[in-house]
């Protein structure tokens, strides 16, 4: 397979180039512990903020890109296979002084055994300690099912909750008996907050704290839509599931609203007349906004083998590009959560797998939108925002730069991206 399939050869080139000249900024541990300084001072957080065993903000966030660094190499694989062996190891050995505090994809036990799986599929070897942090996995979200709060939100979520752990089960290679059942009480979970027959949200004060539900990927509805979807079509299926995905997916599509280049979510929906009808923000972005829920009515379209969703999905998606790159929807920074990066990875999905022309000649002007952040003059070769009109130097996978080379490559190399499988989007 070409590895400029996607992009003209010489933008395709020049991504690569770049990925690597991030990925050999991030492999200076000297330059990230300083990176990481900084950020904390600007941002008034600890300096322990990054590193442990955390999939997005962390040693195994950076132990993922430099196995896919390995992959890529043509003639270096080995010394990235084993550098990214040694980032692994120090991410494990971290959980003996700072164990991961809950199961979730973000910070927790979920995403390193992501982690730990990528190892296996080069290594079988790893597949045993990655059942090792599966077993812990378990009695995690055990732990959380007979003492956590029944409405909290993040309970549910990518990033910390039931969805994330979801999504990483029905991407596993393999599972055992006991993930498997683990795996189903996830999915009643999820069912449950949709009510029997699954309908509308449940817009209570209790499951929406603050008068609003949360539409996105990372935090909201759009999320729990990736992850029950993903787990039916790897066949992990259960009774009400199928109706749950199809509730979400027609509730997603109802609360949508038009402008001048088509549909557009916004950030939340008002749950009573407390709050406006059109509540503010209304980003361009895999953690809110309409590429990560595009994203997501693409599973759910296979998951429902509805043709009509698909085509509702990628034309929602479509507008969002247009939106991004031609109106007022461009992102504000280059990372995978809330930037350039993230709508590229989406885009590309949805070039692969939605059929869409009009994604497969986006990834042009999105690729060159994310070498336009990217310069050698900087200390991890890009910055992020952290709030407006402050930068920091973040090293993190889904903030900072350890996500940009993967985006990169994903459209400038014939290497699968299965690493998506990290932000829920497949």
């Amino acid at each position: 397979m070409p590895e400029d399939r996607f992009l003209p050869p010489s933008l395709a080139a020049e991504a690569r180039r770049v990925a690597w000249t991030i990925v050999n900024r991030l492999d200076d541990d000297d330059a990230v512990h300083q990176a990481v300084r900084r950020t904390a001072n600007v941002a008034g957080v600890a300096p322990d903020w990054w590193g442990g065993a955390k999939l997005y903000g962390g040693n195994a966030g950076h132990a993922l890109m430099l196995r896919y660094a390995s992959r890529v190499a043509r003639t270096s694989a080995d010394r990235w296979r084993d550098r990214s062996r040694d980032i692994l190891l120090r991410a494990i050995s971290s959980t003996s002084e700072r164990p991961p505090a809950h199961g979730g994809l973000g910070e927790g036990t979920a995403g390193l055994a992501l982690v730990l799986d990528e190892f296996a599929a080069d290594q079988p070897g790893y597949l045993r300690v990655r059942r090792q942090a599966d077993r812990g996995l378990l009695q995690q979200v055990a732990r959380a099912s007979r003492g956590g709060s029944a409405v909290d939100p993040a309970a549910y979520d990518v990033v910390t909750g039931s969805a994330g752990i979801l999504g990483y089960l029905a991407s596993a290679t393999t599972l055992d008996v006991d993930a498997r059942v683990t795996a189903a009480g996830l999915i009643d979970g999820l069912v449950r907050l949709y009510g029997s027959p699954p309908g509308p949200p449940l817009k209570t004060t209790e499951t929406c704290p603050d008068r609003a539900v949360d539409l996105g990927l990372a935090h909201g509805l759009a999320g729990h839509l990736a992850a029950l979807s993903l787990a039916w079509n790897a066949g992990l299926r259960r009774p009400g599931q199928r109706a749950a995905i199809r509730s979400l997916a027609s509730y997603l599509r109802d609360v949508a609203e038009e402008d001048a280049w088509g549909r557009i979510w916004p950030r939340r929906t008002p749950i009573d007349d407390s709050l406006p009808d059109q509540l503010p923000h209304k980003p361009m972005t895999w953690c809110y906004g309409a590429p990560g829920i595009c994203s997501a009515l693409l599973d759910a379209a296979r998951a429902l083998d509805d043709p009509d969703l698909t085509a509702a999905a990628v034309m929602s998606f479509e507008s969002a590009l247009r939106r991004a790159l031609h109106g007022d929807g461009e992102p504000r920074t280059v990372c995978l959560c809330h930037g350039w990066s993230g709508l590229l990875t989406i885009c590309h999905k949805f070039a692969e797998h939605g059929g869409s022309q009009n994604a497969r000649a986006a990834l042009t002007p999105l690729t060159e939108r994310v070498l336009s952040h990217c310069s050698d003059d900087q200390a991890l070769i890009v910055r992020t925002v952290h709030v407006p009109g402050t930068y920091v130097d973040s090293p993190s996978l889904l903030d900072g730069a350890a996500g940009v080379p993967l985006a990169l490559w994903s459209v400038s190399t014939s290497v699968p991206p299965r690493w998506r499988r990290a932000l829920l989007i497949g």
